[in-house]
């Protein structure tokens, strides 16, 4: 079952996404970034479509396009590096052991449409796609993840 953010990892997530509040008065009322993360969150975690995304996260496109604007700003990954930081000081983190793994995806729609972010693939014989790489701790902890 999906868990929402809780308290104390949104007052420390709140301030690395200020920046990206919206500057000019007038539209319609924002959703609250929180709700958006969470949106962004259950679609990550789940697997599900972003056309599928529950209506208690807002509008499915009004998520989608933060997540392609804080992807492209570099947000998930200082929220991850926070994440990371806050594990080793509960947990802590071998941080002299490490593994790293990849795998191939093949874009989910090939042929004539293009895709932001996925080209040639020369070990997959050019076809579209992207190569994901995790690094994990001797725990099976994530310390960095590319795609």
């Amino acid at each position: 079952m999906y868990k929402e953010i809780p308290d104390t990892l949104w007052d420390k997530i709140e301030p690395l996404l200020a920046p990206l509040m919206r500057k000019r008065p007038g539209g319609k009322k924002p959703l609250p970034f929180r709700q958006i993360l969470n949106g962004i969150l259950y679609v990550l975690i789940t697997g599900c479509q972003w056309k599928m995304l529950p209506d208690c996260y807002g509008s499915k496109s009004t998520v989608h396009e933060h997540y392609q604007r804080w992807r492209a700003a570099g947000v998930f990954d200082r929220i991850l590096c926070l994440c990371l930081q806050e594990y080793d000081e509960l947990k802590g983190i071998d941080w002299e052991w490490q593994s790293m793994g990849g795998c191939l995806l093949q874009a989910p729609l090939c042929g004539k449409e293009a895709h932001e972010g996925l080209g040639a693939n020369p070990t997959d014989r050019g076809r579209a796609g992207t190569k994901l790489h995790l690094l994990v701790d001797e725990q099976g902890i994530p310390r960095w993840l590319s795609g």
